[in-house]
């Protein structure tokens, strides 16, 4: 048995550009001809207390956010849809454990988690309830440890070690 795709196509997008987003599901036809699976698993990060970071209280910022963390998602979900529903396909979003249990360092990723999982979970009963050929997960990972993420647990423990925090 051997793994691995043979043929791999990849498509760069900046999800704020909300309207534009179903532009990667028109690719996406216009190369299989077909959509059995949407998985969306992109997101902008945010860390920080909302109090202590004025860019964090920044409409434009924050609009930007939803955009990407939210939005963006939804599109996807409405222009695959139809395809999905010829395919029997299925839809898959990537929540957070943050969008589940709030905490005071993320306040503005939580939000938009929360709100991923709100929509998505309404508009996974609403799928059942028309007996749509389309099922919807929405997964809440926790963290993952990259690059990133383990440099901002270095900093906070290094930081508590020399008593600067």
């Amino acid at each position: 048995m051997k793994l691995g795709a043979t043929d791999v196509k990849t498509i760069a997008f900046d999800f704020a550009d909300v309207k534009g987003s179903s532009g990667v599901i028109n690719q996406t036809i216009a190369w299989f001809g077909k959509l059995d699976y949407l998985v969306s698993n992109h997101a902008a990060m945010i860390h920080g207390a909302f109090l202590a970071f004025p860019y964090l209280q920044d409409s434009s910022f924050l609009d930007r956010i939803f955009r990407v963390n939210l939005f963006s998602q939804i599109e996807l979900s409405v222009h695959a849809l139809p395809y999905l529903e010829a395919s029997n396909g299925h839809m898959y979003f990537t929540s957070s454990g943050f969008g589940e249990i709030p905490h005071y360092t993320r306040p503005v990723y939580c939000s938009t988690k929360h709100a991923v999982n709100g929509f998505f979970y309404s508009l996974q009963q609403e799928l059942i309830a028309r007996r749509s050929s389309v099922s919807l997960t929405v997964g809440a990972i926790g963290m993952i440890k990259t690059k990133e993420v383990s440099e901002v647990f270095t900093e906070r423990v290094t930081g508590m070690q020399d008593g600067s925090r």
